[in-house]
């Protein structure tokens, strides 16, 4: 149980060091929203692509039967 705590401290300690650094330089926030922007698009690009491949797949294995 001890070591759970100390290990929610660490990590709660850290979390409060990167929101502290990230409000006092607007630079740095900037670059995190740009590239969570750019993940969330590579994710969207990566989910259509899937969602077009499921959709061949399910129909190819239809028109096989």
């Amino acid at each position: 149980m001890k070591k759970i705590l100390l290990a929610s401290l660490v990590v709660g300690a850290a979390a409060a060091g990167v929101i502290i650094y990230l409000a006092k330089n607007a630079d740095a926030l900037d670059e995190a929203v740009d590239a969570a922007d750019d993940a969330r698009a590579r994710l969207n690009k990566h989910a259509r692509r899937a969602s077009r491949f499921a959709k061949k797949v399910v129909n190819g294995a239809g028109a096989m039967n």
